[in-house]
């Protein structure tokens, strides 16, 4: 069967229509002042509808047939769609930069089915600090890290200690450099990890995302953007749906497989507890 590409403009550029003729019947001049159109436009907006089978005249005037309700809920969800996509638009444009087999769960639209509907955070926004960072970890048990950019000193150092405090098990992966550089700017606080109980380990692969993730107690996930140039941060986003963690999850799974435990390079220290 062959796309009506006639009602589907239609259906788009007279969606408020539909929409009115969704929640009820409506008469001509009611549909007329609610969409705040000319006598002309309504009538030919009402007999573009009746031509195409999406409405009928009634005694209480004019309603959606069942074909014209299919339609204008579809109509709707189209539009939400692309609503969320231009939503979802600067960190989906990091996924198709990175390995879209891993990012997208194989070429499909995993990612943007699971984060449309999230909380952002926008550089520059007052609401965004390194506070909200430091509160999200605290009497947090498990957490895993998947990044690249270096942190701030002591942003670092705040995290560190937050988490020898509540003995989290962490496993975080990063590029070799940046594990080198952690270990060298910090060694006390990493002893001080495993004195206390924490369960840390490290895991190097050299070709993460160009995004970052972490999952905090595989109950919450946190997606940030960096510039590709600078790395600086741009924005974040956050969702608990299960279907978002999940994901995040299957996501973390897949690039672990391709890491190698830092217990394995003999470049640097043998350092964290893989038992777990």
């Amino acid at each position: 069967m062959e796309r009506d590409d006639d009602l589907l403009e239609l259906a788009v550029t007279r969606k408020d229509a539909l929409a009115a003729l969704s929640e009820g019947s409506r008469r001509r001049r009611a549909l007329q002042e609610e969409l705040d159109v000319s006598k002309t436009t309504c009538h030919r907006i009402l007999r573009s509808f009746d031509e195409r089978g999406l409405i009928r005249r009634t005694e209480a005037g004019y309603e959606l047939t069942l074909f014209g309700r299919i339609v204008a809920e579809q109509t709707a969800t189209f539009e939400e769609r692309v609503a969320r996509a231009a939503r979802m638009r600067r960190l989906l444009e990091l996924f198709d930069a990175s390995d879209e087999t891993v990012a997208n769960g194989g070429g499909e639209t995993v990612a943007f089915d699971v984060f449309a509907d999230v909380e952002w955070t926008v550089a520059g926004d007052q609401s965004f600090s390194i506070d909200r960072g430091i509160e999200r970890v605290e009497g947090v048990d498990v957490l895993r890290v998947l990044d690249w950019t270096p942190v701030p000193d002591l942003y670092h150092e705040k995290i560190l200690r937050t988490l020898a405090d509540n003995a989290a098990r962490v496993e975080s992966i990063y590029p070799k450099s940046e594990v080198k550089d952690r270990l060298e700017r910090f060694p006390e606080l990493h002893d001080e990890l495993l004195e206390r109980g924490a369960r840390p380990r490290y895991w190097v692969y050299d070709d993460v995302p160009a995004w970052g993730m972490s999952i905090y107690d595989d109950a919450l996930v946190e997606l940030r953007a960096y510039d590709r140039q600078s790395g600086a941060y741009v924005l974040d986003a956050t969702a608990d749906d299960p279907d978002a963690v999940d994901w995040a999850l299957d996501v973390f799974a897949e690039y672990r497989a391709r890491s190698v435990a830092l217990t394995e390079i003999d470049e640097l220290p043998d350092w964290g507890d893989y038992s777990w």
